[in-house]
């Protein structure tokens, strides 16, 4: 579900004492990053995401071409395979004969 767009202009959190892991969270990234307020650590995760979610459709776009060029060596493969295999059951075909012929 998507939710409509807002105009945020201020961001409340409440209830956080309920919800220890997104505490645990903030205070890792306040941490890491140097951060000193939690508007801060807030404003960094929403830039953040967006980043992330930039990369993540770039490496599912080059992970989809890949799988794609994937099968298609596959197809060649298989193809080359079977040729293979019928021009080694000529050879042996030709040795057969060639053993059963007295010259």
């Amino acid at each position: 579900m998507i939710a409509e767009s807002k105009d945020f202009k201020t961001i409340t959190l409440r209830g956080l004492e309920d919800k220890k892991n997104l505490v645990e969270i903030m205070n890792q990234v306040m941490k890491q990053e140097g951060l000193k307020t939690g508007q801060a650590v807030i404003e960094f995760i929403i830039a953040d995401y967006a980043k992330k979610a930039a990369r993540l459709e770039e490496v599912t776009r080059k992970r989809e071409a890949e799988k794609k060029q994937y099968y298609q060596w596959q197809a060649t493969n298989e193809e080359e395979s079977e040729i293979l295999k019928g021009k080694l059951k000529t050879i042996k075909t030709a040795f057969q004969l060639l053993n059963e012929v007295d010259i």
